[in-house]
């Protein structure tokens, strides 16, 4: 179910799956009001996902934005790069377990 809240001058909607969720910001109601309808039916029929990138995107993001403000980002990102030659860095998100 959507949660639609006004902030400001703006409505703000977030759908809520499995612990995970996508919101958006819209300047009326019945805008927030139709996006949240289509996207609660798009993840109904399995057509949209909540998460739809690969365990190599966050470690590539995580490399970039994190590991760069360590003091042992050199040898965390050697580790990082082994982790990306592994095949299971090529999986989707919503399929680890």
């Amino acid at each position: 179910m959507a949660a639609i809240t006004k902030r400001g001058t703006r409505w703000r909607v977030q759908v809520r799956k499995r612990g995970s969720r996508l919101s958006a910001t819209f300047r009326t109601k019945a805008q927030a009001t139709a996006w949240a309808i289509k996207t609660e039916g798009d993840l109904q029929q399995g057509v949209k996902t909540i998460v739809d990138k690969t365990l190599s995107d966050l470690l590539e993001r995580y490399a970039r934005d994190v590991s760069t403000t360590k003091r042992g980002h050199k040898w965390e990102n050697d580790r990082i790069n082994l982790f990306l030659r592994d095949p299971v860095s090529q999986v989707r998100l919503p399929e680890l377990s």
